[in-house]
């Protein structure tokens, strides 16, 4: 197959395979490349895993090792990444019963956000959504309603904006989102939010109980937006008393703990990196954006309020 070049947040990528999910780009000069091969890497001994991060029933899901030549991410029985000495070139091996939709969706939704972090960019585990010409992220552990709250505010004239890695830059103006690709991944209870007469899907399954939907028309080039606000998701179960959203402004220190929470990292061991990232975390939370505590009732009918909620309190702060 002949070189494919597509746009991932404000990045050129070479691929050697379609790429669905993202918009296409010009040729050119590629700031990552992206290949599939059909042997998983045979380099790796036990000494080199250096971090490994663990899921639902204690089990391993991502571990990473450091290897002669570069580094290699394995996503458990799904698939391995391994990145170059430079970590501007990724070499994926899936197995054999993993279907080609889970890799795609762990490059553009795992590996690459953990990449352009190694290289010193902040890339927050979020979803936002456009309010007027701006945009606010949702950030919190998968299952609190991240995507769901972003895609209801098609309901009020905005759109989902992000969803699962939200790139983000502070400036002399405050902070600028960058999106990975347009989209968004949903459960399906939530598919009833989306208009069917702007949004195609769900495309091909990508091995996990979400479903992918694009906008329709061909895919756009992604976006920057400048970013209002962030609210931290509660991930405490739903109580009988919660009959209301309840959103609380977070001191410094909170909001960067979530922050460095849901912030992506390709090698937690690496501490010239963790230094580096956990300076410029500290400096976006000083940035004078807004950033929040939102908790509220798992309800489909209880959305408008938990919207209403999110836009109080940002003009509370204007």
């Amino acid at each position: 197959m002949s070189t494919l070049y597509y746009r991932i947040f404000d990045l050129r990528l070479e691929s050697n395979v379609v790429i669905a999910e993202l918009p296409l780009d010009r040729a050119g000069v590629a700031d990552l490349r992206f290949r599939i091969v059909d042997q998983p890497p045979s380099n790796i001994t036990p000494e080199c895993w250096q971090h490994e991060w663990r899921g639902a029933g204690d089990r391993i899901a991502v571990a990473v090792a450091e290897i002669d030549d570069g580094s290699l991410l394995r996503f458990a029985d799904i698939a391995d990444f391994h990145l170059d000495a430079a970590h501007t070139t990724i070499t994926g091996y899936r197995y054999p019963e993993t279907p080609a939709g889970a890799l795609r969706h762990l490059l553009i939704d795992q590996v690459i956000p953990r990449v352009l972090a190694h290289q010193g960019a902040i890339v927050i585990h979020a979803s936002a959504a456009r309010v007027h010409r701006d945009c606010v992220a949702f950030l919190g552990p998968s299952g609190t309603g991240k995507s769901t709250l972003a895609a209801s505010f098609l309901a009020t004239g905005g759109a989902p904006f992000a969803d699962d890695a939200l790139q983000l830059i502070a400036g002399s103006e405050g902070v600028a989102a960058i999106t990975g690709y347009p989209g968004l991944r949903i459960w399906p209870p939530s598919e009833s939010i989306l208009n069917a007469r702007a949004w195609q899907g769900p495309l091909q399954m990508d091995g996990t109980a979400k479903r992918r939907y694009t906008p329709l028309g061909p895919l756009r080039q992604p976006e920057r937006l400048k970013l209002l606000g962030i609210f931290t998701l509660s991930a405490e179960p739903d109580t009988a008393e919660q009959a209301v959203p309840v959103v609380r402004e977070c001191s410094g220190s909170e909001c960067l703990a979530d922050l460095i929470k849901h912030t992506f990292v390709l090698n937690p061991r690496s501490l010239p990196h963790q230094i580096k990232q956990l300076r410029a975390l500290a400096g976006l939370a000083n940035t004078g954006i807004g950033f929040f505590r939102l908790s509220f009732p798992r309800r489909f009918d209880q959305l408008p309020r938990v919207r209403q909620a999110v836009l109080d309190a940002m003009g509370r702060r204007r």
